[in-house]
């Protein structure tokens, strides 16, 4: 690995990183079958939302 780390450890907290991403995700989806429609977000809106928010949605799904 390029700075001397573990590369399975590494690669292990990359995927533990992004499961925030499937978090926010998988609350738009539980926010359409309640609703019952389609949820409608800009392309920019949601680039933005997981940008900001998937490392601190990934911290608290794993916490839990």
């Amino acid at each position: 690995m390029l700075l001397g780390g573990d590369p399975n450890a590494a690669f292990t907290l990359g995927l533990m990183h992004d499961v925030g991403k499937l978090v926010l995700l998988h609350h738009i989806s539980d926010l359409r079958r309640i609703r019952r429609r389609e949820i409608i977000l800009s392309e920019e809106v949601l680039w933005l939302a997981l940008m900001s928010l998937h490392e601190s949605f990934g911290g608290l799904a794993i916490l839990e």
